[in-house]
């Protein structure tokens, strides 16, 4: 699990560094090479709608997801606020866990999505 993925320390891994398995922080790093070992991994980018409409943010989310990587954003993860004014509920931490919980099961039963 990776959360929260914020912009400034972890903008990289929405861009597309972590899509494209480049970058030079280390956990974004570890992140990349996980994906390249199809290890199963979630993450949660906590960003707010300035960053979202940046035309990348997009297709980031959909790099990621085809790399079998679980995205928890939007309706089933985080939703982004409005720039400067954070999220008005808190960071959602139990979905976050939940799907760890959920890719623990599922790598013992030997399912992957």
């Amino acid at each position: 699990m990776v959360s929260p993925v914020r912009p400034g320390a972890g903008v990289t891994w929405g861009s597309r560094a972590a899509a494209l398995g480049l970058t030079d922080r280390f956990v974004v790093g570890v992140a990349a090479e996980v994906i390249g070992k199809g290890t199963p991994l979630a993450v949660m980018p906590c960003v707010n709608t300035a960053c979202v409409r940046h035309s990348q943010f997009e297709q980031s989310i959909a790099v990621l997801r085809g790399a079998g990587v679980r995205v928890l954003y939007g309706e089933d993860g985080f939703t982004p606020h409005p720039p400067g004014r954070g999220g008005a509920e808190p960071y959602p931490w139990s979905l976050a866990l939940d799907a760890v919980d959920d890719l623990v099961r599922d790598t013992a039963q030997g399912r992957r999505d």
